[in-house]
Parts: C-alpha cells; structure tokens; sequence
C-alpha cells in the first residue's frame, strides 16, 4: 500500500509540475502579446502614415497652370497644397490624397480631373510635404475642414460646387468631412 501511495503522490507531482509549466507558458505569452499590443499602440502613427517631405514634381511640369496655397487649421498648423483652375470649370474637387507620399505623387489624377473640366485643389496633410505639423488622425480632420474653409471663404467657391474626394486613407477623411 505504502508503493501504491508513493506512486501516486509521485504522479501527481508530475502534474503539478506539468500545471505549473502550462500557467507559465500561458502567462508568457500573454505577456508578449500585451508587450507587442502596447507597442502597436505607443507607436501607431508610424505605422499608419508615412509621410514624404521632398516634391518630386508639380503641375507645372506637365503643363497645368496652378497656384502655391498655404492656409492655417483651426489649431494652428500651416498647410500647403495646389489650386488648378480649369477654363469653365463645372466645380472644384477637393482631394484628399492617400498615405504615402505627398500631392506631387498625384499628378495623374489631377490631370484627369483637369480633362475633365474640374477645378483641383488638392493639399498635404500635416506632415506631409510642405505642410508642417505631425500627422495625426484628428489633424487629418482638421485638415481637411481648414480646406473647406478656404475654399468657401478665400476662394470664394460655392460649397454645391464643392465635390469632396478622397483615395485610400483620403478616402476616410473625405467621408468624415462630407
């Protein structure tokens, strides 16, 4: 009876053990994951936006006349971007450009707008270009509606006449400010 009862605490010594190791491999990971989600977090307007400062082109350099505009958000951070009138102009889109880069890697589509008797104004989010500031989702919001701002109050433009554009990441703060 004592082996019997010597092999059973000694079994279940074994399971103890193999608990505890499974708590601690439990406990580890989790533990990692809460690190990485942690850093994810500190750290994810590195990961959502990768702004380029330098212009590779403007739209001069295929053959559109444009404007230089600079303009203040409401918390004061200077924006840049482009106007592009078009003769007889049916409206005016208001692009709100993608994640990477900046406006001067969107000239293909400001052309096409342009064909297409649009006015174009298209600008750089803080950060981005020649705008200063640091990307942020609420400065992308305040970005865009300092634009609406400027266009109906500086340029004059009628907001019926206003279509608000947007691609990729453009595409969520042109849905906000619609």
């Amino acid at each position: 009876m004592y082996t019997q009862m010597k092999s059973l605490g000694q079994s279940l010594l074994k399971w103890k053990r193999l608990l505890m190791l499974g708590i601690w491999i439990v406990a580890a990971v989790a533990g990692a994951y809460i690190f990485f989600a942690g850093l994810l977090f500190v750290f994810q307007s590195h990961y959502v936006y990768n702004p380029e400062r330098i212009l590779a082109a403007d739209p001069g350099s295929i053959g559109l006349y444009f404007e230089n505009v600079s303009f203040e958000t409401s918390d004061g951070v200077e924006l840049s971007g482009w106007f592009i009138p078009s003769d007889g102009a049916r409206g005016v889109i208001l692009f709100c450009h993608g994640n990477a880069g900046n406006i001067s890697h969107r000239l293909e589509s400001v052309q096409m707008f342009h064909r297409l008797g649009l006015d174009v104004f298209i600008f750089d989010y803080r950060g981005y270009g020649q705008s200063n500031g640091k990307p942020t989702e609420q400065g992308t919001y305040k970005d865009a509606e300092a634009v609406w701002r400027y266009l109906v109050e500086t340029h004059q433009v009628n907001p019926d006449q206003i279509i608000v554009f947007g691609r990729s990441l453009g595409g969520a703060v042109a849905s906000w400010l619609a």
